[in-house]
């Protein structure tokens, strides 16, 4: 009919299935010489496990619809975190080695005028701080943003790649062959 809503979910358990040492100087487990100790079982950085997807339109006329969709993904182990073992101190490890869960909402609207269409989208709707990934590294700056010369005082941190804040957009597209067959 008039509403049309597809939902999905995934569940991805990636995880290491041998073993193996890895250099990662800014994992609080790391040993004396960078190293780490990567199990079997332990979860691949990067990969969420679990994420779902719902959206919806709704022909609310024969040329105006409208729709929603919802993103919500589980929070998944940073770079340099392979072996899941990174645990902060407040100190010399800031951060807990992983980018946390999120939800972001998204709308959009179309309306078709038979060549033209006119359309308006808001991604992440209630502009959300997410985080999409990241890594685990030294920061070699104070909390003021000075360049610290002795690497004692440098920190080891969770560095995170930050998603994208509310967007909007509002065009007109035209199509030249529309209905023309070609």
């Amino acid at each position: 009919g008039r509403f049309k809503w597809v939902a999905g979910y995934s569940y991805v358990d990636a995880t290491y299935q041998t073993p193996v040492t890895l250099l990662a100087e800014s994992n609080s487990s790391a040993d004396a010489n960078g190293f780490i100790n990567v199990r079997p079982g332990d979860r691949l950085p990067l990969v969420p496990r679990n994420t779902f997807k719902l959206s919806g339109d709704f022909q609310a006329t024969g040329a105006w619809s409208l729709g929603a969709n919802v993103i919500a993904v589980s929070d998944q182990f940073v770079r340099g975190n392979e072996n899941n073992a990174h645990q902060a101190d407040g100190v010399n490890f800031i951060g807990d080695g992983k980018a946390g869960s999120y939800a972001i909402v998204n709308l959009h609207t179309l309306y078709d005028l038979d060549r033209w269409e006119l359309f308006a989208r808001v991604d992440n709707l209630f502009d959300r701080k997410y985080a999409t990934g990241g890594l685990l590294g030294t920061n070699p700056f104070d909390s003021t943003g000075r360049f610290q010369t002795d690497p004692n005082n440098w920190r080891h941190e969770t560095f995170l790649t930050p998603g994208a804040p509310r967007g909007i957009w509002i065009g007109a597209r035209y199509a030249f062959n529309k209905g023309t067959g070609k």
